[in-house]
């Protein structure tokens, strides 16, 4: 019998190469009989070596990972455990989640583990995005509430506008000009902050990011120089250009806010096939491989903020009203994507993943 046709029913390959996590297969004299491209990145080892290899060549004897395994030996088919520690002299400490399962006609064992950095992820993204909406609901309300006297300034200023004179009639034409244009900016925050539903269509990314860029080049980063390194063969994503081009905007303004008069901004794109996974609406995990990086070596975010800047009301500047990271974590979430960020003095790495216009029809 190969190592393959151990496993009942047979291993699919192309199917559990697309899982984000490691799975593999184990002989009972604990070699590797088949795994997934997740456990290659994972030991850092080709698959070719893999399948030579021995589970013990990487962790030490008296970890749970065999104390797990022995267990199963007595007659348990299937446990787990939670926030393991493994501790391996080639591959340094592991926090995981393990699941152990015993294959049929005593074939070896069925091996998962979830990095806890994945499971931290996907719970942090479940978090932000329940925050970020509670934030979009407060501003969308705030925006309608303010509306309501802003139509009886406006109304007064027309009437004081009909029977004044040129003086007079100059300032109330003033005020109404001015609540017009207050009116526009918060139908604009309504739209921002999710009042409608996604209108979406697909685009390929780089024209939301060209959009974004030409925005900013133009007005608030003037100052900064941005470099860009594309990958021209992304397929497209599904997308409210609206709401992802404002969401892509508010992510280069915070960075040249954050690089003073003079800055360097870089964003890249990419597919990457194996590494993420995001939830969506109904809970379930979906692939996000287009991924794009925003880049800057600006003040860097506080430490102390790093881990609730997606948070509604937290902010760094003075003059903040901590809205702008919450909305965007807010219009990620919307597109089924996932947001997250790497800061300290002098850089901040913004990662960005979406799903594939393809895979949301197939939802």
């Amino acid at each position: 019998m190969t190592a393959i046709n151990a496993i009942n029913p047979p291993w699919d390959t192309a199917l559990i190469d697309h899982l984000p996590y490691p799975v593999f297969a184990l002989k009972p004299d604990l070699s590797f009989q088949q795994l997934n491209y997740a456990t290659e990145t994972f030991f850092e080892r080709s698959r070719a070596l893999l399948l030579k290899d021995y589970v013990s060549d990487y962790f030490l004897e008296d970890s749970p990972l065999f104390a797990l395994l022995r267990r199963l030996s007595s007659g348990v088919t299937s446990l787990g455990g939670q926030d393991v520690t493994l501790v391996s002299p080639k591959l340094g400490k592991k926090n995981v989640t393990i699941q152990l399962s015993l294959l049929p006609d005593d074939a070896g064992y069925l091996v998962s583990l979830q990095p806890r950095d994945l499971v931290d992820q996907l719970r942090g993204q479940a978090h932000f995005k329940g925050a970020a909406q509670s934030a979009s609901k407060l501003t969308s309300m705030l925006a309608h509430e303010i509306k309501n006297p802003l139509a009886g300034i406006k109304g007064a200023a027309q009437l004081i506008e009909l029977e004044a004179d040129s003086q007079t009639g100059e300032l109330a034409a003033l005020i109404v000009e001015e609540a017009n244009r207050i009116t526009h900016l918060l139908n604009r925050i309504e739209v921002t902050s999710g009042h409608r539903q996604l209108s979406l269509e697909p685009v390929n990314i780089h024209e939301i990011l060209a959009h974004a860029k030409h925005v900013t080049a133009a007005s608030f980063g003037r100052h900064m120089v941005i470099e860009q390194e594309f990958d021209p063969s992304l397929p497209d994503i599904a997308a409210d250009k609206e709401l992802l081009t404002q969401a892509f905007v508010n992510l280069l303004k915070n960075a040249c806010e954050a690089s003073g008069e003079t800055g360097y901004l870089k964003l890249v794109t990419s597919y990457v096939r194996h590494s993420a996974t995001s939830l969506t609406a109904l809970g379930r995990e979906r692939a996000v491989p287009i991924k794009i990086d925003i880049i800057d070596h600006g003040a860097g975010i506080a430490p102390e903020l790093l881990d609730v800047v997606f948070e509604p009301f937290i902010s760094s500047k003075a003059d903040g009203s901590g809205l702008g990271l919450a909305l965007v974590a807010s219009v990620i979430a919307d597109h089924e994507g996932m947001i997250s960020v790497q800061s300290h003095a002098g850089f901040t790495h913004f990662e960005i993943h979406l799903p594939l216009a393809q895979e949301r029809s197939n939802s």
